[in-house]
Parts: structure tokens; sequence; C-alpha cells
């Protein structure tokens, strides 16, 4: 319970930078111990926030990691082997936090769409979208990564 009302205040936007990180990092915490290895999916939201907070704040490699972790646990280690998919379903509905394509999506798809579409939103800064999109570039063209 802890975690998911620390992880609420981790992606709330009206909550400033700082005080949002410190959440993220809260609920980061809590979560290794309290969710099972077999939901570390659920964790990517979290990560996603934190990494974007991150950017942000100009920790550029710390980014990086966050969005590269989030990344493969939202994916299930395979984002490449879910790019045709997830690339249509995009395509459906881009730009929409709440969009047809996500309530349709199996769960193997649910959750990495969902990292997807907040890279979208407008108030990703401009070096966290540039990170993400080299993270997922680099995800995708090198399976092993």
């Amino acid at each position: 319970m802890a975690a998911s009302l620390t992880a609420k205040t981790c992606v709330n936007p009206k909550y400033d930078d700082a005080k949002r990180l410190r959440f993220c990092n809260f609920s980061l915490t809590v979560v290794q111990v309290t969710v099972f290895a077999t939901e570390g999916h659920k964790v990517a939201g979290i990560l996603m926030e934190r990494g974007i907070l991150r950017a942000n704040k100009g920790d550029v490699e710390a980014a990086r990691q966050d969005m590269q972790r989030a990344l493969k646990l939202a994916s299930y280690g395979t984002p490449h082997a879910q790019q045709r998919e997830l690339s249509r379903q995009l395509e459906a509905a881009p730009g929409h936090g709440k969009s047809p394509a996500l309530a349709e999506t199996t769960r193997t798809y649910h959750w990495l769409l969902k990292l997807l579409l907040r890279a979208q939103r407008p108030d990703v800064s401009e070096t966290a979208t540039r990170i993400w999109n080299e993270v997922l570039d680099d995800a995708l063209t090198r399976p092993d990564a």
C-alpha cells in the first residue's frame, strides 16, 4: 500500500519535480521488498517517470538506465519482438493517454504501450524524449541489449 500511495505522488504533475523524484525513489525502494519478481512489469511506469524526472534534472545517464530498465520490464524482456504490433497500435491512437489501443491490448503489450504513450505526452521534456527514443531505438535494433 505504501508503494501505491507514493507512486501516485511520483506521477502527479501537480507536485514539483524534486518532490516527485523523492517519491519515485521511495516507491521503488518499497517495491523491491513487496513486489513479486513475476510482477516487475508493474514497476516500469515508476521507472519511466523517474527517468523523465532525472532527464529534466540533467542526469542523462541515470535517466537512460531507468528507461532501459522500464522498457525491459514492461516488455517482459522482448521489446524487439513486440515492435510491429505496438507500432500498429500507436498509429491507431497517437498521443492519447487513455487510447482505445491501450484498452484493446493484451497483457503482453499493455505495459509497454503505457510507456510509449507516456513518452508522447506534452509534459515530457525534449531531453527525456531524446533519451527515450535512443533507448527504444537501441532495444529494437539490438535485441541482445
